[in-house]
């Protein structure tokens, strides 16, 4: 029986048989350990959390390195808050109470309680929800929450199925976000400059073997400075990782986002040519431009320019980057909030 089958049947049965629930997370356990990076692993236990508790949403959240913001690094299922929702306080809210107090919470009434956040963002609020904290011994690095909108409640069974999952993944997720922090930026979980730099070396070597087409996009924030000048730099840093956020879901799973530095970004994709992404950073463009970014200070329009350089006849590849570069630099001094073609 399959990853998927496995927890889709173990949710579908109030009382799961034990060995289904157990094919269901050997089967979770198994993938996280193959897993080539990260994101993967922890897609697989949103998919596995959300389908063993009946939810209509699952989403896992790290600690940023100071300790101070729970970031949102998988979800599945449709987001609660426009933008994402930013980051939430490691003391705020339902999540930061259960990483805390590292116990989990189960309510079939979250709006009545006072710890429940409502935001400016949310689009829907839950009728049911529970967390989870994912510990290493006495340590809390993140939490697992699932929610219900369709009224139904959820049992202890619920949310002790939640608990296995977060005590089974939580040494697996931990150990690869440490072996991962050499290459991911730890604000926006985005990858950094230094592994771009390699993955790009990769890719132009395969596409100068196959004849084939790649492509980078380079993005940066329009009139950034002010946000952090006006509002703060935590502000500022809300609006960097709703962006990031943005930039993950516009991209396809063989494509690299990575933060570049400051309030830059660049994507890297693979098997596209230069129309094709231009296409794809406007619409990433237009998304950002028609939705303001939900921060503490309260919503913000933020808009981005874009430069985008790709394979072809006459041009070297290892200079992408900088045809990118060149043209982000025509769009800004164009107006901003536009992209150009290097």
């Amino acid at each position: 029986m399959t990853l998927a089958r496995c927890a889709l049947s173990a949710a579908s049965e109030p009382d799961a048989s034990t060995g289904t629930l157990r094919s269901a997370l050997l089967a979770l356990g198994e993938r996280i350990q193959q897993a080539g990076s990260l994101t993967e692993a922890l897609s697989a236990v949103v998919g596995v959390g959300r389908a063993l508790t009946g939810s209509q949403q699952c989403t896992l959240r790290l600690f940023d390195p100071s300790g101070k913001a729970l970031l949102l690094v998988a979800r599945d299922g449709p987001a609660m808050h426009r933008g994402g929702g930013g980051n939430f306080g490691a003391r705020g809210g339902m999540l930061g109470w259960v990483a805390e107090h590292r116990t989990p919470l189960r309510t079939n009434d979250p709006a009545s309680d006072p710890r429940f956040e409502v935001r400016a963002s949310q689009q829907w609020v839950p009728t049911g929800l529970m967390v989870v904290p994912l510990c290493i011994r006495d340590r809390c690095s993140g939490t697992l929450s699932v929610a219900r909108d369709d009224g139904r409640a959820f049992g202890v069974a619920d949310l002790e199925r939640l608990r296995v999952i977060a005590d089974l993944v939580a040494p697996r997720v931990e150990m690869m976000r440490l072996e991962q922090l050499t290459v991911v930026d730890p604000l926006t979980q985005l990858f950094n400059r230094r592994h771009l730099e390699a993955r790009l070396t990769a890719v132009v070597t395969a596409t100068e073997r196959t004849g084939g087409a790649c492509a980078v996009a380079m993005f940066d924030l329009d009139y950034f400075t002010r946000v952090n000048t006006q509002y703060g730099h935590e502000v500022g840093d809300e609006v960097l990782v709703a962006v990031a956020e943005r930039l993950r879901a516009g991209c396809r799973a063989s494509d690299v986002v990575c933060r570049w530095g400051g309030e830059e970004f660049v994507m890297l994709l693979p098997d596209t040519n230069r129309a094709q992404a231009f296409f794809v950073a406007d619409r990433i463009r237009k998304s950002l431009s028609a939705t303001p970014v939900p921060t503490r200070a309260g919503p913000l329009h933020v808009t981005t320019s874009f430069g985008v350089s790709a394979t072809g006849r006459g041009k070297e590849l290892i200079n992408l980057l900088t045809r990118a570069d060149d043209a982000l630099y025509r769009a800004k001094n164009a107006g901003r909030n536009r992209g150009e073609r290097g």
